[in-house]
């Protein structure tokens, strides 16, 4: 690669936000140009490469400067010419590139734990089947929907759709579509939950994103309480790092089997938020607010300080348990989530 590539990715690499953002308000429009047609491009195939050759350590880190490369164009964009088709197209791009991101890292995350560990034949299978995830989640939303992992329905291989952009999707990537425009008994009553913050104009304004914690296509908690600790850590920090890159408003957990992840069990704090109880919502969850991280060297992450400071979080159960809808009483609405930010959000 020419020299150009390495100083602009060590640039990307080192560089805060805060130092981008700057650099983005003092270039013009050919400078911003250049940068986007000559590398955007690049990093992307050399991720790709890199992610079919199975470097996923190399495939990350080309992934994260296109990334960071097309928030940039997406900021000049907005800037300066703000017209909603064109900050679509980058948007849409921008997501691919995040998408590919954080599957690579979860592969990372696996390849690590499988220099040190040999997974069993249950383990070896799971991981075959490839780790699933939404395209298209938002950052600063408003409600981040987590669950506990995705469901295998006996599948090895599920219908790919196409990526929003002008890729296609291949064998080697698997994800869900939008979150707004998955559809199914399990995905229905969840939407209607947040059908609120898809009252929006464009895809790139939507307020409501989706994301489990575990990326393992499996069919039941048993098969899930199988995966070892320690893989299951490795993964779980890939998704807690992105839970801080979205900054939520308010996270409600769709899953009372795993609350303990997000830290209501100091002994074993996983997650690590510090946990304000705010009361026992109407019968439907526990509500907390994230007061910052717990004092203890037993996170799986060593964070101090969390974008999340303020941010509610909902504990409750399953919409759709064992496949089967709970009873209209016990259902979370919107109406309920209204409340919430209602009678508890801090602007």
């Amino acid at each position: 690669m020419n020299e150009k590539y390495f100083e602009l990715r060590k640039y990307l690499l080192s560089s805060t936000s805060e130092e981008r953002n700057g650099k983005v308000s003092e270039m013009t429009e050919d400078q911003i140009n250049d940068l986007y047609h000559i590398y955007h491009l690049t990093f992307e195939k050399l991720g790709d490469k890199k992610y079919r050759e199975g470097d996923y350590c190399e495939a990350s880190l080309n992934y994260e400067c296109e990334v960071k490369l097309l928030e940039m164009v997406q900021l000049f964009e907005c800037l300066h010419d703000p017209y909603e088709e064109i900050i679509q197209s980058k948007w849409e791009e921008l997501q691919d590139a995040r998408l590919k991101l954080l599957l690579a890292e979860y592969h990372k995350a696996a390849v690590n734990w499988e220099t040190k560990e040999t997974p069993d034949d249950f383990v070896t299978e799971v991981l075959k089947r490839g780790f699933w995830t939404c395209w298209g989640n938002n950052k600063d939303v408003d409600v981040l929907v987590t669950g506990i992992n995705p469901s295998f329905t006996g599948m090895q291989h599920e219908p790919f759709p196409a990526f929003a952009g002008t890729l296609e999707a291949t064998e080697w990537y698997h994800f869900y579509p939008s979150f707004i425009n998955c559809s199914g008994s399990h995905w229905n009553p969840i939407l209607k939950i947040v059908a609120n913050q898809f009252r929006v104009n464009q895809p790139h304004e939507e307020k409501a994103a989706y994301l489990d914690l575990f990326p393992l296509r499996v069919s039941s908690q048993t098969d899930m309480d199988k995966i070892p600790v320690e893989l299951r850590a490795n993964l779980l920090r890939v998704t807690q790092m992105e839970i801080e890159y979205l900054r939520p408003r308010l996270i409600v957990h769709l899953n009372k089997s795993s609350w303990f992840y997000w830290g209501i069990d100091r002994e074993h704090p996983w997650m690590g938020y510090g946990l304000e109880k705010i009361e026992n919502y109407t019968g439907k969850g526990e509500l907390y607010r994230i007061c910052g991280m717990q004092n203890t060297d037993s996170k799986i992450l060593p964070l101090t300080k969390t974008n999340l400071e303020g941010t509610l979080l909902l504990l409750y159960k399953s919409q759709t348990p064992r496949g089967i809808l709970l009873p209209e009483k016990e259902l979370l609405t919107e109406e309920d989530i209204r409340e919430i930010f209602r009678k508890y959000h801090k602007p």
